[in-house]
């Protein structure tokens, strides 16, 4: 009883009459008012009888279809590219010892698309694959999905909706072009170095973390590389961090105990940080 009125309260599950249910509820309730009028018990029993059948399909088919769950992934291996034909699955799995009815899967691809499947066995599960084909390159949410059942007086039909969405990264189609010549010294810093010289607004390319917006994500990065790839601006850059330390010859001051000489930073050097070292000459050196 308390997992029923947690999913009516967290509104995963809604219940609603068929024709067939609405057909007995109507006469139930007309046999009562005509058993009141006459006064015949036998009517009574009929119309309390019609209006026991919708309680009796509320318990047999919440019973039954108590175990469904859904899921979708995309096929092992599948690298879904604009303009291709990628294969997702959808899997409907039953977690209850009992067989449930008749499966109705309603799910966004990201359009509405229906699909209808036999029992599930319990304990089992049911796979369909289905073929999409994305016109566009980006990040695409899929879902949510529904699945709807009907009791086996075919009176009442339940609706389970799933709110949890998927999402499918869709890259651009790539084309092998042999013999043609790349602009350049290297993919990344060809890519890093016009965006750095084009101002302040930019301040190079980075490896997509989650939670980046999507309309960072540099597409011919993505196609050169196979990875997403965002770009960075400037405000979120890691800042620059001065620091100044003595490099003197043998002879001088340097030699001091290590407890009073400076010990470099360790953050503004590390692997993912720019550092420029600049003697009193008029050389420099960058990394």
């Amino acid at each position: 009883m308390r997992r029923v009125l947690r999913a009516f309260r967290e509104r995963r599950l809604a219940v609603r009459p068929t024709g067939r249910g609405l057909q007995a509820l109507f006469f139930g309730v007309l046999s009562i008012v005509a058993a009141y009028l006459i006064g015949t018990t036998q009517i009574y029993q009929l119309g309390y009888a019609l209006l026991a059948l919708p309680v009796a399909s509320f318990a047999l088919g919440f019973w039954f279809s108590r175990g469904l769950s859904y899921a979708r992934r995309i096929s092992t291996g599948e690298r879904p590219a604009a303009g291709r034909e990628t294969n997702i699955e959808l899997v409907v799995s039953n977690a209850s010892p009992s067989a449930s009815p008749r499966v109705w899967a309603v799910d966004r691809l990201p359009k509405p698309r229906f699909f209808e499947l036999p029992p599930v066995e319990g304990r089992g599960s049911r796979k369909i694959r289905v073929p999409m084909t994305f016109a566009k390159r980006g990040l695409y949410d899929l879902g949510p999905a529904e699945l709807k059942t009907v009791d086996p007086f075919g009176l009442l039909r339940f609706a389970r909706r799933f709110p949890e969405t998927t999402e499918v990264v869709v890259y651009p189609e790539v084309h092998d072009l042999p013999g043609f010549p790349l602009r350049g010294s290297g993919a990344d810093a060809g890519a890093r170095g016009s965006f750095s010289q084009r101002g302040d607004e930019f301040s190079g390319l980075r490896e997509y973390r989650r939670g980046d917006e999507r309309r960072h994500i540099h597409w011919k990065s993505v196609a050169r590389t196979g990875e997403l790839v965002v770009k960075e601006f400037a405000a979120d850059a890691p800042g620059a961090t001065p620091s100044s330390w003595t490099c003197s010859g043998p002879g001088s001051a340097s030699r001091r105990p290590r407890s009073r000489t400076p010990s470099p930073p360790r953050h503004p050097c590390s692997r993912t940080s720019r550092w420029r070292v600049c003697p009193r000459s008029s050389s420099s050196r960058t990394g």
